[in-house]
């Protein structure tokens, strides 16, 4: 550590997590909380909501996701009945639809299902 290192306040340290976790809840940073004249014991108390946020914000995040990876297996069971001969050709339709050119990850993204969803679909079926 050099001399010119000034050390921070637990205050500022609290509000630099403010504003990181912030962003996690609700996209942007909070980068006012700055500006905001706040005790410590204030900032704790914001920090404790944000926490309750963050939290019924990853259930929710969660049940989004759990309704996108079903409606994703519902499409594929309908897309062998129209004809795909299995999973592996059903996805690839689901690739064509949305010219995801056979990007796993992508169609993940565009499905809105979790970070290796067809993969795993692929590997082990429905």
């Amino acid at each position: 550590m050099n001399d010119m290192t000034i050390a921070r306040t637990e205050l500022q340290e609290l509000k630099d997590m403010y504003c990181d976790c912030y962003k996690d809840v609700h996209g942007i940073k909070a980068r006012w909380i700055y500006d905001m004249d706040v005790s410590l014991e204030e900032m704790k108390e914001m920090l404790a909501r944000l926490e309750k946020e963050y939290i019924a914000h990853v259930e929710e995040e969660n049940q989004r996701t759990a309704r996108a990876e079903e409606a994703a297996r519902a499409q594929i069971r309908a897309l062998i009945q129209y004809g795909a001969q299995g999973v592996a050709m059903a996805i690839r339709w689901m690739h064509d639809a949305e010219d995801t050119q056979g990007d796993n990850r992508f169609l993940d993204y565009t499905l809105g299902t979790r970070y290796g969803f067809i993969d795993e679909v692929l590997k082990n079926g429905l």
